[in-house]
């Protein structure tokens, strides 16, 4: 090799995992991105492929180094592969991990608005929330008590 180390650009990886920078690096050069988390499927992916890693940290370091095309695609699959309770947890808790991302709040809202008309305004969290308990449930209930405003103030202002 040649060249000294201050000819060279270092970036430094401490943030994050290995397989997030291994799956960001491939999918850089092959427009490739493994958009699964399960580790059963290790066997049938070809060798030198990256093993899957947290989409969520994936999603994180290609918005931090601008790669906005490969950032959405995984955010329109981590919308589209959401449950409803994530979607409501996703689009309202100031916790969670869309509410750093306006763009990606923005999608896990929309998904909320298509599923709560879907299922006939909200019969599916109704069946959610039979099924939790004591905080859980307190929490879930403001978050979408939050949702509920936010949908009735979008159709009686933004249509």
């Amino acid at each position: 090799m040649t060249g000294s180390l201050k000819d060279r650009l270092v970036i430094p990886v401490q943030d994050y995992s290995f397989d997030a920078f291994h799956n960001f690096l491939f999918a850089l050069y092959t427009q490739i991105i493994l958009l699964i988390d399960r580790w059963h499927i290790l066997d049938a992916l070809p060798s030198g492929w990256p093993r899957p890693c947290d989409l969520t940290e994936l999603y994180q370091l290609t918005d931090q180094y601008g790669c906005l095309t490969l950032r959405d695609r995984i955010g329109r699959h981590l919308v589209r592969e959401s449950s409803h309770s994530e979607l409501v947890y996703q689009t309202y808790d100031p916790n969670g991990f869309a509410a750093h991302f306006p763009d990606l709040r923005e999608m896990f809202f929309t998904r909320f608005k298509e599923v709560w008309n879907k299922t006939g305004n909200g019969s599916a969290f109704a069946m959610l929330i039979e099924n939790m308990s004591g905080r859980e449930k307190e929490h879930f209930i403001c978050l979408l008590a939050i949702g509920l405003v936010e949908l009735q103030y979008e159709t009686e202002f933004r249509s």
